[in-house]
C-alpha cells in the first residue's frame, strides 16, 4: 500500500513539474510517457505497483494458454469437427488457427520482437509453405507422408487458403496487441 501511495505521489509530482515548466530528468519523462500509454488501454499488462517480472510471467502464462487453445482448436477444426460445413472447416478455417499458433510460438521464442514483425514473418512463411505445395521433390513428399509433415507443410496447393491466412494473421496481431506485445 505504501508503494502505491508513493508511486501515486511521484506520478503527481512528475505531472506537476511538466505543467509548471520545470524539466524533470529524461528517465522520468520516459516513465511518465510509458504510464500514459498504459493508461490509454494500449497495454493490458500495465499495472501500477506490479513488478515488470510479474507482468512478463502473466504474459507468458496467457501466451502459453493461448497457444494450447489455438492448437486444440486447430486440431479440432482439422480432424474432430463433423458437423455442418465440416469439409470447409477442415480445409479452410484450420488455416486461421495455423497462423495464430505459429505467431504464438514465435512470441515464446522471440521475447522482444514486435507483434507486427512476428505476424509478418509467420504470414510470409505460411504463404511460402503454401507455394511449396506446388513442388514435389522426394524429400518433401517423404515428409508429407507423416501426420506432422502434412500438418506443417501441407499436402496440396489451394488459392483459397490465402484469405484464411490473412484473417489468421489479423486475429493474431490483435491478440498479441491485447496481451501487451507492441
Amino acid at each position: 500500500m505504501t508503494f502505491l501511495f508513493s508511486e501515486c505521489c511521484a506520478r503527481t509530482n512528475g505531472v506537476r513539474r511538466l505543467l509548471s515548466g520545470t524539466r524533470p530528468s529524461t528517465v522520468r519523462l520516459e516513465a511518465i510517457a510509458e504510464e500514459q500509454r498504459g493508461a490509454s488501454g494500449a497495454n493490458l499488462w500495465h499495472d501500477v505497483g506490479v513488478p515488470r517480472s510479474s507482468r512478463r510471467s502473466r504474459e507468458l502464462y496467457v501466451t502459453c494458454a493461448s497457444l494450447a487453445a489455438a492448437a486444440l482448436l486447430g486440431f479440432y477444426a482439422k480432424r474432430g469437427y463433423h458437423g455442418p460445413a465440416s469439409v470447409w472447416i477442415a480445409n479452410s478455417v484450420g488455416g486461421i488457427f495455423y497462423v495464430i499458433f505459429w505467431c504464438l510460438v514465435l512470441v515464446l521464442l522471440l521475447s522482444r520482437a514486435r507483434a507486427s514483425r512476428i505476424v509478418f514473418a509467420v504470414l510470409t512463411a505460411t504463404c511460402v509453405l503454401e507455394f511449396l505445395q506446388l513442388w514435389h521433390p522426394p524429400l518433401l513428399e517423404a515428409a508429407r507422408r507423416h501426420f506432422l509433415g502434412r500438418t506443417v507443410l501441407g499436402s496440396y496447393f489451394d488459392w483459397s487458403d490465402f484469405p484464411y491466412y490473412f484473417i489468421g494473421a489479423a486475429l493474431a496481431w490483435l491478440w498479441l496487441r491485447a496481451v501487451g506485445r507492441r
